[in-house]
């Protein structure tokens, strides 16, 4: 890399996230998994730590009546099974096809510590998934069902849209159904949110799984609060 990935932020996070690929790729090995793969179970020993090299993964936990609640989706860069006691507390399975790098958890452990890059990136990553998590946070105890939707596009947009003729696009590998079991909505809450958004004219959905952001500054003001809706929005 051109700087170092550290806490003093002169590398950005995506500095951070090919750093950790990189450095994963070269130490671990790579296992494919097809969509719908199980990748861990709740309950299971985390003997193994992942790198997302290609692909998206969910996290997710089960309540004993059968409710779900997603608590992360993991992108290429970002890195799973860390446990603090050993044990993996949720479920872990593939949204599309992917590839991850494989190490054994004393085996990460070891190069972390020996390896200035590959801890400090791994320290980077951990203080933003804290800042996402604190986000999230507040997007389930304080935001509407719009801005809930309007953050999650928001965030995906900035993580893994591409520019194109002004607007930000990126496909959606998870379900409307994942989309509400990770923002505590409904299937059809979030379906009106979508349609809600799309006549405001801040999204545009060239077919069910791909998403494309007029103005993702806008989305994202909108989402936070920050600048009220566009004049052709209506609540």
């Amino acid at each position: 890399m051109d700087v170092t990935c550290d806490l003093n932020a002169q590398a950005t996070i995506e500095d951070c996230r090919r750093e950790m690929a990189a450095q994963a790729a070269r130490h671990g090995h790579t296992i494919h998994l097809a969509q719908g793969s199980p990748v861990y179970f709740n309950g299971d020993p985390a003997r193994e730590v992942y790198c997302v090299q290609k692909g998206a993964l969910r996290l997710s936990r089960l309540l004993c009546d059968g409710r779900r609640q997603i608590l992360s989706f993991a992108f290429p860069g970002e890195v799973i099974g860390l446990a603090h006691d050993g044990t993996h507390h949720t479920d872990c399975e593939v949204l599309n096809d992917a590839v991850l790098s494989v190490l054994p958890t004393g085996r990460f452990a070891a190069i972390a510590h020996a390896d200035p890059a590959l801890a400090s990136a791994m320290l980077r990553l951990a203080a933003q998934e804290m800042h996402d998590m604190q986000g999230h946070l507040v997007l389930l105890g304080q935001k509407s069902a719009i801005e809930r939707l309007a953050s999650f596009l928001a965030l995906l947009g900035g993580r893994a849209g591409a520019a194109s003729a002004g607007w930000v696009c990126f496909d959606l590998p998870m379900s409307r159904t994942d989309i509400g079991d990770y923002l505590g909505m409904s299937v059809e809450t979030v379906s009106r949110a979508m349609t809600r958004l799309r006549v405001a004219g801040l999204v545009h959905l060239p077919r069910p799984d791909r998403v494309c952001l007029s103005d993702l500054a806008a989305l994202t003001g909108f989402a936070e609060g920050e600048a009220p809706a566009p004049a052709r929005y209506a609540a």
